[in-house]
């Protein structure tokens, strides 16, 4: 006979990793990793186990890994945080793709964290049938490295990677620091081939690196957003959606919000939207954004920006949306082409 917590998995600092049962809270696990893990070896259930975390402040050492299909959803109560040292570049939570849903929830984003010395999130593969099929949720939480030296695949230095996946931010604080110039790339969020959904979430990076003027391919340079192949399947699908969003780049190094390669970029459009959101970039000259020429970005509400002045635009075939001019504080967007507004 099945209980309301037959597919919950319980999590307590005084727990027992050795003796713990699913489904019962007093005999929770000790660690989150190991409930983690034990989750990803037992049987599935139709939606995937729910890992409900007590208060409590968590370590981690290790890394664990979800297999391809298998969902999980983690539910951290208030004032529940982890922390997470790894031995070795890497990201703590990884996810091998398929069809599947990995929920992260916390009870708000100023008394919850996940915290790591490298990345946090990687998920999805290059053999994804569609990005609809594999989902990152993060609700309610801070999600926070300070080490941009983590995303050994390409050089570059990344809080959350997705790879043909759907990653939606909501209510949630997602931030990386780099203290010292380390000669890679940095970006707070990574994606390729998917779509990102952020909404009432803050995006922000601390640089020290050491940037020029303006970014070009092979140098070293922090985006918050960074898109690298872009996304194939049915047209103006709004593949990056971005509503009441804060975007900040600080720090002494160089950095910009939001760049789209282009590359893989297919014949039919494919859009961006942004609905009140705001850009700060300080320290450094920045490129607030840049996207190829032959994107659609649709603007409903307002979209500000703030700090000084950004880089010359860029040549090689991209558009730079740069605002403001000099000596302005705060400049609202006026792209000419750019459709606006659309509601969406």
């Amino acid at each position: 006979m099945l209980t309301p917590y037959s597919y919950t998995l319980f999590v307590d600092p005084s727990g027992n990793n050795s003796i713990a049962v699913i489904g019962d809270y007093t005999k929770p696990w000790q660690t989150i990793n190991a409930a983690i893990n034990y989750a990803g070896t037992s049987s599935q259930p139709t939606g995937g186990y729910t890992v409900h975390i007590f208060r409590g402040n968590y370590t981690a050492t290790q890394s664990v890994t979800y297999a391809t299909d298998k969902s999980i959803s983690l539910f951290f109560e208030p004032n529940t945080n982890l922390d997470v040292t790894l031995g070795s570049v890497g990201y703590w939570f990884n996810h091998d793709g398929g069809t599947a849903s990995v929920n992260i929830s916390g009870s708000g984003k100023s008394i919850n964290y996940i915290s790591s010395n490298f990345g946090v999130f990687k998920v999805g593969a290059s053999g994804q049938a569609s990005a609809y099929n594999l989902a990152l949720n993060i609700h309610d939480i801070r999600i926070s490295s300070s080490n941009a030296s983590n995303f050994t695949g390409t050089g570059n230095g990344v809080v959350i990677a997705s790879q043909k996946s759907s990653l939606n931010i909501d209510n949630s604080i997602i931030s990386l620091t780099t203290p010292t110039f380390n000669g890679i790339y940095q970006n707070v969020i990574w994606f390729t081939q998917g779509y990102l959904s952020t909404l009432d979430t803050t995006i922000e990076m601390s640089s020290s690196t050491a940037q020029p003027s303006y970014p070009s391919a092979g140098t070293t340079h922090g985006w918050l957003i960074y898109e690298n192949n872009l996304v194939t399947g049915t047209s103006d699908v709004g593949r990056i959606r971005l509503q009441n969003t804060y975007l900040s780049q600080y720090g002494t190094g160089g950095g910009g919000a939001i760049y789209s390669s282009g590359q893989g970029y297919p014949t039919y459009t494919q859009s961006i939207f942004l609905a009140n959101v705001y850009f700060q970039c300080v320290g450094k000259q920045h490129t607030v954004y840049a996207y190829p020429k032959q994107d659609s970005v649709y603007i409903g509400g307002s979209v500000v920006s703030g700090g000084p002045s950004p880089d010359s635009l860029w040549s090689s075939g991209y558009g730079a949306w740069q605002n403001p001019a000099p000596a302005v504080g705060l400049a609202i967007y006026n792209v000419g082409n750019s459709n606006m507004p659309r509601p969406y």
